[in-house]
C-alpha cells in the first residue's frame, strides 16, 4: 500500500480470504483521512480515520467504515458474523499500528 491506496488481503475463518482495493479520497492533514475499499465487483465501503492529538507523542485514532454496496456473497458473510469479525481484526490492526508508532522516535504525519 502507498499514500494513494493499495491492496489489502483479509483472511477470515474457515479459509475465507478476500482482497480489498483501497484508495485515499481525501486528507485534511494531519487529522483526517478518508477513502474507499472495494472487494470484488459488488462490495464497496467508505472508510474514515480521524486523528486527535492528545499529549505530545500520543494521539487518539477513531476508525469508521460504512458499507455502501454489498454483493450477495458478502451479505451472507456479514450476516454470519462477518461484522463482528471485521471489527475485531480492525481493532487488532490499529493496536499493532499504535505499538509500532510508539516504538518509533518520531513519526511524520501522513
Amino acid at each position: 500500500m502507498d499514500t494513494a491506496g493499495g491492496r489489502v488481503r483479509v483472511r477470515g475463518p474457515l479459509g475465507l480470504s478476500r482482497v480489498a482495493h483501497t484508495a485515499v479520497v481525501r486528507t485534511e492533514r494531519p487529522r483526517l483521512l478518508t477513502g474507499t475499499a472495494v472487494v470484488g465487483r459488488g462490495t464497496r465501503g467508505a472508510v474514515r480515520w480521524e486523528i486527535e492529538p492528545l499529549v505530545p507523542g500520543t494521539s487518539l485514532v477513531r476508525f469508521s467504515a460504512q458499507v455502501e454496496r454489498v454483493s450477495a456473497l458478502d451479505r451472507v458473510v456479514l450476516a454470519c458474523g462477518g461484522r463482528w469479525w471485521l471489527a475485531r481484526i480492525v481493532s487488532r490492526a490499529v493496536q499493532r499500528l499504535g505499538a509500532v508508532l510508539d516504538a518509533q522516535p518520531s513519526v511524520a504525519s501522513f
